[in-house]
């Protein structure tokens, strides 16, 4: 049948059929293939493992807890890393202090609460000391935005400059002092 269980305590263990294998010796090491795809565990149970690898076909997986996380997603194209927190999941934000997002069209990078960046075809977005910009607003000390048509700089609450290449407009703010010119 392809089953072999030791007597010592159940510890080790190995299956095998036509299209799965599994084994390894608990908690230290267990590994797994399964269509197409391949798993090694350390210093646990699957996937309550302290470490994890996994490649198949939808794309790879490292994870070493709560140190480092890996995920290369096949079909999209996107990598994720994180450092220092919880691995990254396909759909969720990272929770990790250090976070590296990637694609052929976008980047990202966040070093909590230090420094958050973004780049993508529409433009970039350099935040520092503060929190991460969540749906166009960012909570920091100093800000930079880059589009295809416009610049804008704040250093809070010292600074603010901003210009749009479409109007001609631009905007520049120190203190109390606050200064707009335009076409």
């Amino acid at each position: 049948s392809g089953r072999e269980f030791s007597d010592a305590l159940g510890l080790y263990f190995r299956n095998a059929s036509a299209k799965k294998k599994s084994g390894g010796v608990l908690p230290l090491y267990t590994y797994r293939e399964d269509r197409g795809a391949s798993s090694v565990f350390l210093l646990g149970a699957l996937e309550l493992s302290l470490y994890r690898h996994t490649r198949g076909p939808d794309g790879t997986t490292d994870a070493f807890l709560p140190l480092y996380g890996y995920r290369a997603d096949a079909a999209s194209g996107v990598s994720r890393l994180s450092a220092l927190g919880l691995p990254p999941w396909p759909g969720l934000p990272a929770l990790s202090l250090y976070a590296h997002e990637s694609s052929t069209s976008a980047a990202a990078d966040r070093f909590f609460p230090i420094y958050d960046y973004r780049k993508d075809a529409a433009g970039s977005r350099l935040s520092v000391l503060g929190l991460p910009c969540i749906d166009g607003m960012t909570l920091s000390l100093y800000e930079h935005v880059r589009s295809t048509t416009s610049v804008s700089d704040r250093l809070f609450p010292i600074y603010s400059y901003g210009y749009n290449a479409k109007t001609g407009e631009s905007h520049t703010g120190a203190l109390l002092y606050h200064a707009a010119d335009g076409p």
